[in-house]
């Protein structure tokens, strides 16, 4: 854009389609065979789908997921400290976190700001 003298989202945003053009045009690439082979997903399958990592509790059980920081609910705390569990996600469920293949309880405890904080205007 800077090659083209364009200072201003409006120009950027009237220039775009052509830049685009161009941009394909030199970069782009044909598809080996032009059958489209995506399906669509219905809800049932998307129930199927689960995200699964792997994570170490610390010592006072705790572990931390997408800014949460979640804590272990045991009879048993000593023998979980730095354990390895598995949290898992699903598709409009909340996570689960399984220690040898059991489903654990757990605790909410807080929600981290992101890297540089929390902007001022949010409150939580």
């Amino acid at each position: 854009m800077r090659l083209c003298n364009i200072s201003s989202i409006e120009k950027a945003n009237h220039m775009l389609p052509e830049l685009i053009k161009e941009h394909n045009k030199q970069f782009g690439k044909l598809t080996a065979k032009p059958l489209d082979v995506h399906r669509s997903v219905d809800e049932r399958e998307l129930q199927k789908i689960a995200f699964l990592e792997h994570r170490k509790l610390s010592k006072n059980l705790t572990l931390q997921h997408q800014n949460v920081l979640y804590q272990i609910q045991t009879k048993t705390p000593n023998r979980m400290q730095r354990a390895q569990v598995d949290v898992i996600k699903r598709y409009q469920e909340p996570i689960r976190i399984e220690y040898q293949g059991k489903n654990l309880k757990i605790h909410h405890l807080a929600r981290k700001p992101p890297m540089g904080g929390f902007p001022s205007s949010i409150r939580l």
